[in-house]
């Protein structure tokens, strides 16, 4: 039997509840794990964020697949 325990990225204290979060600044992204202490300047900044109105914008990060048909791959070959 394999147990996986997330505990907080800062403290490591496995009696701590943690969160993942994931962030992206300017195409970069990080990924942690916080307890509610640590995590507590990312909650603030979500509560501004809200209570502001402002909809954060999400970009799709997901490129559209490519879909060649055989036809196509058929008017290439000339």
């Amino acid at each position: 039997m394999k147990l996986n325990v997330m505990v907080c990225d800062v403290c490591k204290d496995r009696d701590r509840e943690a969160t993942s979060y994931r962030m992206t600044k300017q195409g970069k992204m990080i990924s942690v794990d916080l307890c509610t202490e640590h995590a507590e300047p990312i909650e603030v900044l979500f509560e501004q964020v809200r209570a502001s109105g402002v909809t954060p914008k999400r970009r799709n990060t997901r490129s559209a697949a490519r879909v060649t048909t055989l036809e196509d791959i058929e008017k290439k070959k000339g």
